[in-house]
């Protein structure tokens, strides 16, 4: 039996437009999938992590960003997340996601970040995905 969601994308999707318009993304930039390792099987696109929360899909040449994300997470999806973040360095980064809604705040700024950085590399990613939480809220 699965954890219960702590949270669900759809709840939160207003607040969700409103930081991918600030970074200029269309709402359709977001995709809400039940399994992003499921959309990728039926899409064609390679993808190992059956627990895979989110991925981005970005075109930088055209400008172009789509970002495919589960509907909804348990708290043991954040946990493991932010234990590989914390393995990567973000020790005291990772305490201040002390709520799902943060959690999931920096889940779409870190797929943000591929476009707005243009580089799919995770650290400096999460880094940007930090430094942008104080200007948004879910």
């Amino acid at each position: 039996m699965s954890e219960p969601p702590v949270i669900r994308v759809s709840d939160h999707r207003p607040a969700i437009n409103r930081v991918l318009a600030h970074y200029g993304l269309a709402p359709e930039t977001l995709e809400v999938v039940p399994s992003v390792f499921d959309w990728c099987r039926t899409n064609g696109v390679a993808e190992e992590n059956v627990g895979r929360m989110a991925k981005c899909f970005c075109e930088w040449e055209k400008g172009e960003c789509r970002i495919v994300m589960c509907e909804a997470f348990s708290q043991r999806e954040f946990n493991s997340a932010n234990f590989a973040m914390e393995f990567r360095g973000f020790v005291e980064e990772v305490r201040k996601l002390d709520s799902p809604k943060r959690n999931l705040l920096h889940l779409l700024l870190h797929e943000i970040a591929c476009h707005t950085l243009r580089t799919t590399e995770q650290v400096p990613r999460d880094t940007w995905a930090f430094a942008e939480m104080a200007k948004h809220d879910i």
